[in-house]
């Protein structure tokens, strides 16, 4: 099969991906930052497990050796923080209507207190009476979210306002001690004896739609944000998927096509939003929004290799022992009173982890989630014209490794793209799971990379780093502003 691939429009792609290096990250859409973390291999489907997970439960040794490395989004100011903190910086609150002052319910609330359900009560308001309350009391490990129980409260509830000044004092470098956290979810029916790793990231502050904080009443920001990605784990103790979560839709991927070289699973953070996505450098729609919201720009997601990364095993926390597990009210100040598309809702702080919210809701995602993660609308091209070449063949050769024709065509010449599309599916055939590994984050030297033109770029084997066997010049030339790899023979 190999020597029947001559065209180098697939750059000899089984022998490039035989036995070069892998890099930090799983597929990305650019170049990826050097490995981190240890130096073991990515989890195999085959052999033995060192260890499994608890009875009925988890284990904190896997969750750390599963636990993922987050890339922020480049220049992303609000970074995650300790959820205590932002507690011990908030008051407890309780929503009334949009007619009426919030009721202060505790200036100085505790982790402790918040998940005691003897610790706080609140009643509705009787209809247009402020000063007047009615039916029964609530407290704080109910699901008393604003707006998350409207049948029986409506947009009243329980949340943390906290001080502005913690929005931006977040940090992830390793000696930071900014903790992720980690949730166990058993499989139940035909997931008996696996275990969904539900990995948990509170970010102080999300600036969806407007870049500006405490910009309430504008577009999707909000005060509070926990985001998630799902690593579900067999009864061996072996990875089988990641779970990636993006505002309200949720898409599966096979673990292997997201391990980096330390086994450790490659989520790439939206800047601003802080979805979760598997491929840097690149934006996404945004397909759970109102029409009228989607049809803005801004409101694409945006993801990066540049940012800084999260090594989120260094600190992570069991959240089911965290002293706040079953507070079940708001994380984050409630959204102005706009209506239209459910702004009000969305820029409210959401829910977090919490019990009620595992049975009802965590164990379907984890196990029943079966939609394949979108593919990028775009990835962003460099304004040098050498680093965008470069970035458009590192996409291709990613694309290969994630056997994703369609991205991977759309690399390739126009007057070639029929021909990639009906060879690469048979190439992909015959790649084993190693090659394409490798391919999935093979880099590009930059230094080796030749410049024949403005507009044409050779990338002699030497090029692609780490030993391959490709004997070969690939070709990257501009088309209409764009850069394509072709079939033409470069200068060896």
């Amino acid at each position: 099969m190999r020597k029947a691939l001559t065209l180098l429009l697939f750059l000899a792609v089984l022998a490039a991906a035989g036995c070069g290096p892998e890099q930090e990250a799983g597929p990305t859409a650019a170049a990826t930052p050097p490995p981190t973390g240890s130096a073991s291999t990515a989890p195999s489907s085959e052999g033995p497990a060192t260890a499994g997970p608890a009875a009925g439960g988890g284990s904190l040794e896997l969750a750390k050796k599963y636990a993922p490395l987050v890339r922020m989004g480049q220049g992303e100011k609000n970074l995650p923080i300790d959820a205590v903190f932002f507690i011990k910086s908030s008051e407890l609150r309780w929503n009334r209507d949009d007619r009426c002052d919030d009721d202060l319910i505790d200036r100085t609330p505790t982790p402790e207190k918040l998940a005691d359900p003897a610790a706080y009560r609140a009643q509705k308001t009787v209809d247009g009476e402020c000063d007047q309350r009615e039916g029964r009391e609530y407290n704080t490990t109910e699901r008393t979210r604003p707006y998350a129980n409207e049948e029986t409260l409506g947009k009243e509830g329980y949340f943390l306002d906290a001080m502005n000044v913690v929005h931006e004092v977040g940090k992830v470098k390793d000696d930071a001690e900014t903790p992720a956290y980690v949730e166990y979810v058993p499989g139940t029916g035909d997931d008996q004896g696996k275990t969904a790793y539900i990995y948990w990231f509170f970010y102080p502050y999300n600036t969806w739609t407007n870049p500006t904080p405490g910009a309430k009443g504008k577009g999707g920001n909000h005060e509070g944000d926990w985001e998630r990605i799902t690593v579900v784990v067999g009864a061996n103790g072996k990875p089988e998927s990641v779970v990636f979560s993006q505002h309200d839709t949720k898409c599966r991927m096979d673990f292997a096509k997201v391990a980096g070289k330390d086994g450790h699973p490659v989520a790439y953070s939206a800047v601003g939003s802080h979805g979760s996505y598997p491929i840097g450098d690149a934006r996404y729609k945004i397909e759970s929004l109102p029409g009228p919201l989607k049809a803005l720009g801004m409101l694409e997601d945006r993801t990066s290799t540049k940012g800084e990364s999260w090594k989120t095993w260094l600190h992570l926390k069991e959240v089911q022992r965290e002293p706040w597990w079953g507070y079940a009210g708001g994380w984050g100040e409630v959204g102005g009173p706009i209506g239209a598309m459910d702004l009000d809702k969305h820029q409210t702080g959401p829910e977090g982890p919490n019990p009620i919210k595992q049975k009802e809701q965590m164990v379907r995602e984890a196990f029943e989630t079966d939609a394949a993660c979108p593919d990028p609308v775009s990835i962003d091209n460099p304004t040098d014209p050498k680093q965008a070449a470069i970035t458009r063949l590192e996409y291709y050769l990613h694309a290969i490794g994630r056997h994703d024709a369609g991205n991977a065509c759309s690399i390739s010449a126009p007057k070639i793209r029929p021909l990639c599309l009906f060879a690469l599916p048979q190439a992909f055939k015959e790649m084993s799971e190693q090659e394409a590994k490798v391919l999935r984050t093979i880099k590009i030297d930059p230094a080796k990379v030749r410049k024949v033109s403005g507009k044409r770029y050779e990338f002699p084997p030497a090029s692609l780093r780490g030993k391959t066997t490709v004997d070969g010049t690939l070709v990257m030339i501009k088309i209409k502003k764009q850069w394509y790899l072709t079939d033409e023979q470069g200068a060896p």
